[in-house]
């Protein structure tokens, strides 16, 4: 069990929760829908809460950091919580940063993948999570704030 951080309004509908030596970033809104709201999108999320999701595509190799691209500002805020944490500098103070593991973002079909090592990740009918270790949590951020910078330069000033 980990400690949840206390969110922020920049971040949306993520929260993180850190652990002795990772964080993981939560999305809580019912995942993977597009455009569907009302009653019926809410009596499916909560007639089953917690089953996963299928893969949906088989075909993409393991690994990698995956989110709605409209949601990297969220995330961005997200990330930006981790490193004032007491558990977080406990680790980095050992020097323990392995850089150079994640590759430039793409965008494909309104999501963001960001190539690279990721602990564990997982999408169910009502939330979505991602567990990234603190010696990669670092160039994963320089990673997404790069994408923003390059998306929408005018709007991150």
């Amino acid at each position: 069990m980990g400690v949840v951080l206390e969110p922020t309004p920049e971040m949306g509908t993520w929260s993180v929760e850190v652990f002795l030596d990772s964080a993981c970033f939560r999305s809580w809104a019912v995942a993977d829908c597009v455009d569907r709201s009302g009653a019926a999108a809410s009596a499916e999320a909560a007639a089953v809460p917690d089953a996963a999701l299928p893969v949906l595509d088989p075909q993409r190799p393991p690994g990698g950091f995956a989110i709605p691209a409209a949601d990297v500002v969220p995330v961005v805020a997200a990330v930006d919580q981790v490193p004032g944490e007491p558990l977080y500098f406990d680790y980095i103070q050992h020097g323990d940063l392995d850089l150079g593991c994640w590759r430039e973002p793409v965008v494909e079909h309104g999501w963001l993948h960001v190539p690279g090592p990721v602990v564990d990740a997982g999408v169910y009918v009502s939330f979505r999570w991602i567990e990234v270790s603190y010696s990669h949590l670092a160039e994963l951020r320089y990673h997404l704030a790069d994408f923003l910078e390059r998306t929408c330069p005018e709007e991150h000033h």
